[in-house]
């Protein structure tokens, strides 16, 4: 119970409200008026009993020193670590760091995110790490509720991809014929299959199975975060851990990089490594694709090559590439969904929007033609002659 003792002094008097805290600790508020000593008694009274009582002192603890304990609590992989702190070193704690958890205003943090002078996937990140620690404080019973709760997220751009994005049949095929050995399957296997590239350098020999026809994507992965690679299992999300069946032409490439380009290859031994056996850094990849100055003599890449010099050909517009001939193909949505391992038929929908309209204006252009015959044969034909015996009959 908490009780209200009046002091009364030369100058004024006051009225301090004494309580336990749910700890047993006794606590003490002076206030000015009875009725809002009278008030806070009965809120505080209400809050011990049901439990939902904070200490307002916790609420002083500044943003950054609860950052820190939150980031050394917390277990995600080195490449989200890497990037959570260079969004905090940069937005969050010049902003937040001195500022106590009780202090932080909803209408500041909307003023804070639309200053941020970064693009929106950053802004948007940098949100959503300080809404994750700002929960937790809240779980921490430091303050009553989360302030950055109801801010919204910078709109982000859709991603869509066009024609200009892709290679078609022919073009894929110039640019495997142009790079190394070691690298043919790998361009050729992720322009048709689309894999991401964590997924690529996670593969092992024994995730081909040739005898179903199949390939076992996404089962482990390797993430590339400051030139070292970290290997873990299971993919980007659920479904990209996925079976995804390997035509027979790309059986046979797989088939030939297993015998003739690995070096004593083992059933676990990863798939796509360098000669001398290590994972591919993905800028070292690139170089392989780019032009080049060596020694001030420019060496054509594999894009200049293959008559594609201007093309932005990476490993992600092989994924696109690979998605836009499933579509041209006439695999439909939740088939091509699966295939690259995207959570839901509308993210493929969003990003490949502009590639399946060219797919919409070939069918209507099927169904014209299909119409156009069908009324030929029926509305060409001579009208057959009706006699009058027969209109009387």
């Amino acid at each position: 119970m908490a009780s209200i003792e009046t002091r009364s002094g030369t100058r004024r008097t006051s009225y301090v409200v004494r309580y336990r805290d749910d700890t047993g600790k006794q606590r003490a508020k002076s206030f000015d008026a009875y009725k809002d000593a009278l008030a806070f008694s009965n809120k505080v009274e209400v809050q011990i009993a049901e439990g939902d009582y904070i200490d307002p002192k916790l609420g002083r603890t500044l943003f950054g020193d609860f950052h820190a304990r939150w980031v050394a609590a917390r277990k995600v992989s080195r490449n989200r670590t890497v990037t959570e702190a260079s969004q905090a070193k940069c937005h969050i704690l010049p902003r937040w760091a001195n500022v106590p958890l009780s202090r932080i205003r909803p209408l500041d943090v909307d003023a804070w995110v639309n200053s941020i002078a970064a693009g929106p996937h950053t802004a948007s990140s940098a949100l959503q790490q300080f809404k994750h620690c700002l929960d937790d404080a809240v779980r921490e019973s430091l303050i009553r509720a989360n302030p950055a709760a109801s801010t919204k997220r910078p709109k982000l751009p859709k991603k869509r991809v066009t024609t200009a994005d892709v290679l078609d049949a022919t073009e894929l095929y110039a640019l495997v014929c142009e790079m190394p050995c070691q690298w043919k399957a790998l361009v050729y296997l992720s322009g048709w299959l689309g894999w991401r590239w964590s997924e690529a350098m996670g593969l092992r020999v024994k995730d081909f199975d040739f005898e179903s026809g199949v390939v076992y994507i996404g089962r482990e992965t390797a993430t590339e975060t400051s030139g070292r690679i970290e290997r873990k299992e299971g993919g980007k999300t659920d479904a990209s851990v996925r079976t995804v069946p390997l035509p027979q032409p790309a059986a046979i490439m797989a088939r030939w990089h297993i015998t003739y380009v690995l070096d004593n290859p083992r059933p676990d031994g990863l798939m796509f490594v360098t000669a001398t056996g290590t994972t591919p850094l993905r800028s070292n990849f690139a170089r392989l694709l780019k032009d080049r100055k060596v020694k001030g003599k420019l060496i054509p890449g594999a894009i200049s090559r293959a008559g594609l010099a201007g093309r932005g050909v990476n490993m992600r517009q092989l994924r696109h590439t690979a998605v836009t001939l499933m579509l041209s193909m006439g695999l439909d949505i939740l088939d091509v969904q699966e295939r690259i391992g995207h959570a839901q038929g509308s993210t493929t929908l969003d990003i490949y929007g502009r590639v399946l309209s060219m797919r919409r204006k070939l069918g209507t252009d099927l169904m014209a033609a299909a119409m156009t015959e069908n009324m030929r044969t029926r509305f060409t034909q001579p009208r057959p002659e009706i006699s009058v015996e027969s209109a009387a009959a």
